[in-house]
């Protein structure tokens, strides 16, 4: 092969492995009530239930998605907390008389919800546009207070 049709073939191939292969990041910042949420998750389902879903940790109030699809997707946010739980059998007695001296008489409970945002928080599960490329989208949740 001449160097001509050589450089002429490498060229097309250059050509044609650049069409098309435009990538979509998504990234951006998640707050609960003004707070950055520390800890969680966000997912993005395809509105139409028809496709690929994807999703991204929520670290320190950010999140980023290296590789989105563009089109129609319904968010979904969670905040996740560290849940106390007793290591011993003495550890749950102590909480349940420190519950008790405190006057709890609503009955004590070992554990605690993971999951902070509601599913119905303002915000949450809202319809959004992606569009090809690189692109920063914040999400503001209102909601009850965290507990």
């Amino acid at each position: 092969m001449s160097k001509h049709v050589f450089a002429v073939v490498a060229a097309a191939g250059m050509a044609a492995v650049g069409c098309g292969s435009s990538s979509t990041s998504v990234s951006g910042k998640i707050t609960y009530n003004g707070e950055p949420v520390e800890q969680g998750f966000i997912s993005f389902r395809p509105a139409d239930g028809m496709g690929q879903v994807f999703s991204s940790p929520i670290v320190d109030g950010a999140y980023s998605i290296p590789k989105a699809v563009p089109g129609s997707r319904v968010i979904s946010i969670h905040g996740t907390k560290d849940v106390k739980v007793a290591l011993s059998s003495e550890e749950s007695a102590r909480i349940a008389m420190e519950a008790q001296a405190a006057g709890n008489t609503g009955g004590v409970h070992m554990s605690e919800a993971a999951d902070y945002i509601p599913e119905d928080a303002e915000g949450n599960n809202q319809t959004i546009e992606i569009s090809s490329g690189d692109q920063t989208l914040d999400f503001n949740l209102k909601g009850p207070p965290r507990t």
